[in-house]
């Protein structure tokens, strides 16, 4: 009965490791640039949607940070003070180890341009996409 259950356990622990989708520590870096004047945007957050790392551009543009990824499409999204946002795309393969973005453009916001900050109540309910100011994906209570 205990060999039984032992032979079992390995069995399930193989099974386990063989089927897990592959996942590697990948460094991922690249530069901020402004579309506006070609100067690199220093403090811009950088982070892969989905993943929990956060990065923030140095006064070169420069980032730099390591993520756990699996093999496929991933979206690398960035925002900055005085700028809109982006979100570029690239791939991975099962054994990529680092990933080199080079320059990623994000465009100057004008003032006048900027986004209203909407306040409302609670019980209002949630605002569609039409309905919401530029620039914002989601409003809700979180």
């Amino acid at each position: 009965m205990v060999v039984d259950r032992r032979a079992r356990l390995v069995c399930l622990l193989v099974t386990v490791v063989t089927c897990a989708p592959a996942v590697t520590s990948t460094l991922v870096s690249g530069r901020v640039m402004s579309t506006d004047d070609g100067l690199p945007v220093p403090r811009a957050t950088v982070r892969i949607l989905g993943t929990t790392p956060v990065a923030q551009t140095d006064s070169a543009g420069r980032f730099t940070f390591s993520s756990q990824l699996g093999a496929g499409c991933h979206r690398l999204q960035v925002r900055a003070l005085g700028f809109g946002w982006t979100e570029v795309q690239f791939a991975t393969s099962s054994n990529s180890m680092k990933v080199n973005l080079r320059d990623v453009p994000l465009r100057v916001i004008p003032l006048d341009e900027w986004p209203l900050l909407l306040v409302t109540r609670c019980d209002a309910g949630p605002l569609t996409k039409g309905d919401a100011p530029w620039g914002v994906d989601t409003i809700s209570p979180k």
